[in-house]
């Protein structure tokens, strides 16, 4: 008994430790909060439901804008893309926050509101987000959806068992034989592949927390719900993978977000929170059969981003870890059917994604006795890139490392024995990680991520594509014959296109149009015209046209598409 109240004690303080002060928000508290900032600021902040769930939660979205909404270059922000990422919804909540309130008194964000619209979701799969407020905690990946996991005929019946009483599910480790995992010799909490070829031999068989409720030799394979939102869209999709859907872009979930971006041509650039993420490890072209060079039905997907789009995002990297000073980040993740893979490869723009955090590396100082120096070594070095050899606990041994180091030891549940029905006369027991303390930070560290991610979305959101009309020039050729020449220029850090954008076609183009005045006629150059991709940073085009008109007569130039704003110019022929 005493022992069991232990538990329950720290779980009390796990629970404290993400909630502390309310930063963590259920879909109620977070739709409460989003309602008052709407209604605090009507004329900035519109608040939307793009879909309501199988659960019956709503999908929000917010659209952050001065004037009219859609007439200018846009960031999407997608929060929650993964249903164990609770951080996310705080970052964007807090982003759109501080949007509100410093418009009209801090003149950078003031300014970037009026050429900029920001669209974001805080929480695209608040059904998978709201299992952590439920009981046992397990870190839930997958939306409401009925579905059968496990392809026997039958539907969420082997979920998870809370076996120990904890109200947690962490893993199982049972004595056996013919198992294949071992007590690792560095960090014996922590479990490890036995290596065969080293003469090794494996004495645990591994399980997460639970019984095998339909009896068929698996263990909580058919856990309630069916769809993860990060496997749903349709850039290397797995067909009947675990979390993928019935098919591409299948759940309400995942079709609001994409049915609103095929609507807002706007989008510009999309940033979302994901560990398959390319600011801390970008993107890297390289070249890829079927790109370029053979006919069209010979071509193969491509799968690596474009050359003219790497150094974009490569330098999109340097100032997200320059302004987060974020440093040391795990791998990523590989996407299959991701939603962020999805924004670049197949809607074709430019999309950038980060994690908020992921557990530090804990620096400790040499042993006094073996030198005199006092360098610190990094107890995530274990794993180097580039070297042949790589240690599969790397990330757990770095977690550990800083639970350890940060006063959060309990965050590990010492491995404890039980009874288990399925293996009498079987060594059981009940250990591992709390669930979502390795993706989630501690609530106190919230607020100096949120000021490091604001800062990296408003840049995000000074570098679109901004099109402008320079250099206007008229001259007259004869007496009512006139040249009239225009540099459409790009003031944004962007291109107008992504390469990518320009191949899937996707994008809209710049359009130029001129239109004439009473009595005029076009006697060179076409009167709409669409323009290739225009680099950033002044990149420029240069237009003529050739017009029949009397002297002080006006012709009205317009430039623009939906990515990249839009300019009007009138000329007076003289």
């Amino acid at each position: 008994m005493r022992s069991l109240l232990l538990v329950v004690a720290m779980l009390l303080v796990f629970i404290f430790q993400l909630q502390a002060a309310g930063e963590y928000h259920n879909y109620d508290e977070m739709t409460k909060a989003l309602r008052r900032i709407a209604a605090e600021n009507p004329q900035r902040v519109k608040l939307q439901s793009q879909g309501t769930t199988l659960a019956k939660r709503k999908v929000w979205e917010v659209t952050l804008s001065s004037g009219k909404a859609d007439e200018k270059p846009a960031v999407l922000v997608v929060g929650g893309v993964e249903g164990v990422d609770l951080a996310t919804g705080e970052m964007c909540l807090a982003f759109i926050e501080n949007i509100a309130n410093n418009y009209g008194k801090t003149d950078s964000i003031t300014q970037l509101l009026e050429s900029t619209i920001f669209y974001i979701f805080p929480r695209v799969n608040p059904d998978a987000a709201e299992a952590f407020w439920n009981s046992p905690r397990y870190e839930c990946r997958l939306n409401a959806r009925p579905m059968d996991l496990d392809h026997d005929g039958a539907v969420d019946e082997d979920g998870y068992d809370d076996l120990n009483g904890d109200g947690m599910i962490t893993m199982m480790r049972v004595t056996d034989p013919a198992g294949e995992w071992l007590a690792d010799e560095k960090n014996p909490e922590l479990l490890r592949k036995a290596d065969r070829s080293k003469g090794e031999k494996g004495i645990y068989k591994v399980y997460s927390e639970g019984i095998d409720n339909d009896r068929d030799g698996a263990w909580n394979e058919d856990e309630a719900g069916g769809v993860d939102f990060n496997r749903n869209f349709t850039f290397n999709y797995k067909f009947f993978s675990k979390g993928a859907g019935f098919h591409q872009v299948s759940e309400i979930e995942t079709r609001a977000v994409a049915d609103f971006c095929f609507a807002h041509p706007n989008i510009a650039v999309v940033f979302s929170f994901s560990h398959n993420e390319n600011l801390m490890h970008p993107w890297k072209a390289k070249k890829t059969p079927g790109v370029q060079g053979q006919r069209r039905f010979g071509r193969k997907p491509i799968t690596s981003v474009l050359p003219k789009d790497a150094p974009y995002l490569d330098h999109l990297s340097q100032v997200f870890k320059k302004l987060t000073q974020f440093s040391d980040a795990p791998e990523p993740s590989k996407g299959e059917g991701a939603f962020s893979d999805w924004a670049y490869y197949h809607f074709g723009r430019w999309s950038v994604s980060a994690p908020v955090w992921w557990p530090p590396s804990v620096k400790e100082k040499n042993d006094s006795t073996k030198s005199n120096n006092s360098k610190t070594k990094t107890t995530s070095r274990v794993f180097r890139p580039g070297k042949k050899k790589k240690d599969t606990l790397a990330d757990e041994r770095r977690l550990l490392k800083w639970l350890q180091t940060s006063g959060q030891s309990a965050q590990f549940v010492k491995w404890q024995e039980i009874e288990h029905p399925d293996f009498a006369g079987k060594r059981v027991e009940v250990g591992g990680f709390a669930p979502y303390i390795s993706i989630n930070p501690p609530a106190d560290r919230l607020a100096s991520l949120k000021d490091k991610f604001s800062r990296f979305l408003l840049y995000l959101g000074s570098q679109c594509p901004s099109v402008k009309l320079e250099a206007l020039r008229v001259e007259n050729l004869d007496k009512d014959v006139y040249r009239i020449t225009v540099h459409v220029t790009n003031e944004g850090y962007l291109p107008t296109n992504s390469q990518m954008g320009v191949k899937t076609q996707w994008a809209r183009k710049v359009k130029a149009e001129i239109k004439l005045g009473g009595g005029q006629k076009l006697a060179g150059g076409r009167k709409m015209q669409l323009l290739d991709a225009i680099p950033g940073s002044g990149g420029s085009r240069e237009l003529n046209w050739l017009v029949i008109g009397g002297k002080g007569s006006k012709v009205t130039v317009t430039v623009g598409s939906p990515m990249a704003g839009k300019d009007i110019q009138t000329i007076e022929l003289k």
